[in-house]
């Protein structure tokens, strides 16, 4: 991308020129990323395609690549291969995202401006799972598992200390 992919650009002009970025982009660089996302020293393809659609600005958003997460299933590392692609709307207002068609993810833009990294930021988050997890079963990770004794009969130590009591 160009040294200036941070930088807020006018996303009408982008659409009108049909504009073209594509870079690998460095995880570490993205906004907005969840903290509990590691910071990786990966990279993701990435490819952005200005353009109109109707009366709006459109995006097309491809990316490649691989995560390093973790499963949450047996806490093992995980690579999770990216290979997303969509259409989005950039609206300026949430209002506007009412307007926008249907079919069209929306993706706001305040004052008409946004980022490529911005754009790929949210497209990566759109493409990770909820839940990451192996695709194979894996065994749950081996944990601190309290010992539990099968139920033992009541001891009680003192039960027969009235007799011996008694007895004196």
């Amino acid at each position: 991308m160009p040294q200036g992919w941070l930088k807020q650009l006018d996303v009408q002009k982008l659409a009108a020129r049909a504009a073209r970025f594509e870079a690998e982009v460095p995880l570490s660089e993205l906004p907005g990323l969840p903290d509990d996302l590691p910071r990786q020293d990966r990279s993701i393809h990435a490819a952005v395609v200005f353009g109109n659609e109707g009366r709006w600005s459109a995006a097309d958003i491809a990316l490649k690549g691989e995560l390093a997460l973790t499963c949450q299933r047996c806490l093992e590392p995980l690579v999770l291969p990216i290979d997303s692609r969509s259409r989005v709307v950039l609206v300026e207002s949430e209002e506007q995202s009412r307007e926008a068609p249907e079919e069209f993810e929306t993706v706001l833009a305040p004052a008409g401006q946004t980022s490529i990294a911005a754009l790929v930021a949210e497209e990566l988050l759109l493409s990770l799972p909820i839940v990451p997890l192996h695709d194979a079963p894996c065994a749950p990770a081996a944990t601190a598992a309290v010992a539990v004794e099968p139920e033992a009969a009541t001891r009680r130590p003192f039960k027969d200390l009235r007799a011996l009591l008694k007895g004196e």
